[in-house]
């Protein structure tokens, strides 16, 4: 979305916003006062605001690339926090930060690791997958993939 489409939104406030982040000389977050999607992101009319105070900042988006926070706060405008990078390398960032939801941090997440744990030895002792989908409520699918190490990789403390 750009700029002035944003403009749009809320004329004047919004505006105010990113040009006072644009302008400040502070290496603190800077937080978008305004709506956010699913409480996560500072969001106007469906669009993010940190791709376009990374955009006013440092250029045009590259092809490929997305709005990368190097402070890990999601809802950080501040322009010396924000950089273009690589779909990879804004997941390592994640990582870092500890803000890559996995595991029993997904807010849908059906398994724990308990049960994951538990899955695996009762299907290396010969438990079938239909059998302990229908038991922790889960799809065969999703048993499969826990028993290969497809999802639940690594245990996240």
């Amino acid at each position: 979305m750009t700029l002035n489409a944003m403009k749009r939104c809320s004329p004047g406030t919004l505006r105010q916003t990113i040009d006072a982040a644009l302008s400040s000389d502070t290496d603190d977050c800077i937080l978008w006062p305004h709506g956010t999607s699913k409480g996560k992101y500072g969001s106007f009319m469906g669009g993010r605001a940190h791709p376009v105070v990374c955009e006013e900042a440092h250029g045009p988006r590259p092809d490929g690339m997305e709005a990368s926070h190097t402070c890990g706060v999601s809802l950080c405008i501040n322009p010396r926090h924000l950089r273009w990078d690589s779909p990879k390398g804004n997941q390592s960032d994640r990582r870092n930060h500890g803000t890559h939801l996995r595991g029993e941090t997904v807010p849908t997440a059906k398994l724990t690791w308990p049960k994951v744990r538990t899955i695996r030895q009762r299907h290396t002792q010969g438990e079938t997958a239909t059998g302990l989908a229908r038991e922790f409520g889960v799809s065969p699918a999703t048993i499969d993939c826990v028993v290969h190490h497809h999802t639940w990789k690594e245990e996240t403390l």
